[in-house]
């Protein structure tokens, strides 16, 4: 009995019942990783509503000098957003890398989020002209 339990204390001790390519303090970056990234797009999240909101008060009112305010402030909040987006892809595509049993999970987070970053890019080249 002290036999086995001693052969499974030593495969235990070498790793023989986890995932030998990734050692804890890698498992431990990647979740600290990907909870600086979920908190960074919760921010951009909350930025990115920010600036539609000033964009809906641009496109309600009628007084030129009130636009271009507004145009500066979503603006402002638009751009915050897209770097909060960017670095949240970042922050995925990094912690794709150190855990290659969940790279394209990770890898597909971090696209959809690039893309979502060039879409607030996009919207910030139309607010440009109200400026």
């Amino acid at each position: 009995m002290t036999e086995a339990i001693n052969f499974f204390q030593s495969l235990k001790i070498f790793g023989l019942f986890s995932n030998p390519k990734i050692n804890i303090s890698e498992r431990k970056l990647s979740r600290d990783l990907i909870k600086d990234a979920k908190n960074s797009f919760e921010r951009a999240e909350i930025e990115a509503k920010n600036g539609d909101e000033a964009k809906s008060l641009l496109l309600a009112t009628d007084d030129r000098d009130l636009k271009k305010n507004l145009a500066k402030i979503a603006v402002w909040h638009y751009e915050t957003a897209a770097k909060h987006f960017r670095y949240t892809a970042a922050r995925y595509s990094e912690a794709s890398r150190i855990r290659p049993d969940q790279e394209k999970l990770l890898s597909r987070h971090s696209e959809k989020i690039n893309r979502l970053a060039q879409v607030i890019e996009k919207t910030i080249e139309s607010l440009r002209s109200f400026e």
